[in-house]
């Protein structure tokens, strides 16, 4: 008969071991702590460590014991995890005393899920609004549960001393909890605080250190306040922070970044606060909550919005509105007692800057003052966007907290059919993303944007390079637009690679099979996408597809038109 989880002194027995090889997401979500916790409960001895193909557990003790552990796994994970398969086999006990967090295993090729930053939680916005807490006011604090994940990571497996922190050594109070398996930031990866963390500094656009009285963040705090462009270094690259209720300081704004009309993101303290912008479904407040925290598209309340400046988001039904991400974000939130406009820290088309004396040459002319920090960024991510159409999440945007996405349908269609070895696809010429079989996962990138600036195309290679390397793969063919002139296949062909072409809409049809888990049908195709390459030469739109994953036939089509 099974030992109840809860129990906390199981009856001893003859000590038996397992050897559990977990994957899925299960790095940088609290899975290792959880799993200590939860053998020592059960009075279980063994060990638990990263491997590039997921996490890899010994236990040993009584088989009810073992049974209770078994089912636990399942049940009581943390909840940003996500367990994909759980292999167990038998071992010899090795006579353990004690249940120990171990190194990591050699990196190899990685089947494990690459860990996604996720928002600061309730406990950490707690901590940093406590006057008597150690991290009061402190913006990088973090927890299992929450933090920079992607965004800092150098390597896997997922350990401090493969991401940006490995440069802030634990101060000895840090350290213990750390070491500590009832502190929620035991094997924290980014632990830090004000003694031995990440610190702020707050600059002119010259770089120049500003001498004010008062703390760096109180001090950008009031030139926000004032109506200043604050240049804020956040948590995947720089955003720039301006009142929303100052129509002078967003129409500053739109004008140095060359942006009339297309609408601005807001972000909010809380609830309480989106509410008073826009109508919040249940879903879209899920939404706006979630760990992810994206950008969520909500539909702005009829009644004008005396706090909200009339260029925000012009002749727009939707609005998009999302709530802090980092401490930093919330300290900032909390003390400007109105919307801010938070949107992307780039020129035009160009990405989002992530260091520091970048931000200075290429966004000093746009902000007035920049609020930066000394942490690293080791991955750009801008911020996700979201909507919800018939109850259901619909990504817009696939960056921060969502990328990178397992293509967990194609995982599987390949392992039942077979395939080619590593494939990198570069996709088109706008909204472009990249995706790779690395012949262990397939995987969505993180958004790039549009490649009509050199900075866009330089940041195409870097974000390749960047995820093979992280991925430890090497393509054996790239997957390219049928479009000879699109700057991703003519990069294609250059790399010496075979090149797969691919027709753009039979490409949409194809990427919505794999999302509905319909690669094996064949379906009628609606493609109403504008324009794209076809195979007669001619440039096609709003086409009927006959579609298959290794094909289609053009139905019907809208009457061609001549162009000049």
């Amino acid at each position: 008969m099974s030992a109840d989880p809860a129990t906390p002194n199981p009856p001893r027995t003859h000590p038996t071991a397992r050897r559990f090889l977990i994957q899925g997401t299960v790095q940088g979500v609290g899975f290792r702590p959880f799993v200590a916790r939860l053998a020592t409960r059960l009075g279980l001895h063994g060990s638990i460590r990263n491997a590039s193909a997921g996490v890899i557990i010994h236990v040993e003790g009584p088989e009810p014991s073992i049974h209770a552990f078994t089912t636990a796994l399942t049940l009581e994970a943390p909840p940003a995890s996500r367990i994909e398969s759980i292999i167990e086999t038998p071992e010899d006990p090795r006579g353990a005393s004690t249940f120990q967090i171990e190194l990591s295993g050699p990196a190899l090729s990685p089947s494990v899920r690459v860990p996604r930053d996720l928002a600061i939680c309730p406990e950490c916005a707690s901590d940093v609004a406590d006057p008597n807490n150690r991290r009061f006011a402190y913006p990088f604090t973090n927890c299992t549960a929450c933090g920079p994940r992607f965004t800092i990571l150098a390597g896997l497996p997922y350990d401090r001393s493969l991401t940006t922190m490995t440069r802030f050594p634990m101060c000895p109070v840090c350290a213990a909890e750390y070491a500590d398996p009832s502190s929620r930031r035991f094997h924290a990866e980014p632990n830090a605080c004000p003694s031995c963390g990440p610190r702020l500094a707050f600059w002119d656009q010259s770089a120049t250190l500003q001498t004010h009285a008062e703390p760096d963040l109180t001090a950008a705090i009031q030139a926000l306040r004032n109506g200043a462009i604050l240049a804020l270094k956040g948590l995947g690259g720089f955003q720039f922070l301006v009142r929303a209720d100052r129509e002078d300081a967003v129409q500053r704004l739109r004008t140095a970044k060359h942006r009339p009309t297309k609408p601005l993101a807001l972000m909010v303290a809380d609830i309480t606060a989106a509410q008073t912008i826009g109508i919040l479904s249940p879903d879209e407040q899920r939404e706006l909550l979630s760990p992810e925290n994206p950008i969520v598209l909500i539909e702005r309340r009829d009644a004008p919005n005396e706090t909200l400046a009339r260029s925000v988001a012009p002749h727009v039904g939707r609005i998009g509105v999302m709530l802090p991400t980092t401490p930093l974000h919330l300290l900032i939130a909390r003390a400007i007692h109105c919307p801010l406009v938070a949107t992307s820290g780039n020129r035009g088309d160009e990405p989002i800057v992530t260091s520091e004396t970048s931000a200075v040459t290429e966004l000093g002319d746009i902000a007035d003052q920049l609020l930066v920090h000394d942490r690293p960024i080791a991955r750009r991510a801008d911020d996700s966007v979201v909507q919800i159409i018939a109850g259901q999440r619909q990504v817009i945007r696939l960056a921060r907290g969502l990328a990178p996405w397992p293509l967990s349908n194609l995982e599987h269609w390949i392992a039942r059919h077979g395939g080619a070895g590593p494939v990198l696809a570069v996709g088109g010429q706008q909204k472009v993303a990249l995706a790779f079989w690395s012949g262990e996962q397939a995987v969505l990138g993180p958004h790039i944007g549009d490649l009509d600036t050199p900075q866009a195309r330089a940041d195409l290679e870097r974000q390749t390079q960047s995820l093979t390397e992280l991925y430890r793969f090497t393509p054996h063919q790239i997957a390219c637009d049928l479009h000879p002139d699109y700057v991703t296949t003519r990069w294609a062909e250059a790399q010496g690679l075979p090149t797969v072409p691919v027709q753009h809409h039979h490409a949409h049809a194809v990427a919505t099979m794999l999302e509905h888990d319909l690669l094996d049908d064949e379906l009628l195709a609606l493609c109403w996408d504008g324009t794209g390459y076809g195979l007669d030469a001619t440039i096609w739109g709003a086409e009927f597809l006959r579609t298959r994953v290794d094909g289609f036939t053009r139905l019907a089509s809208l009457r061609p038109l001549a162009l000049p």
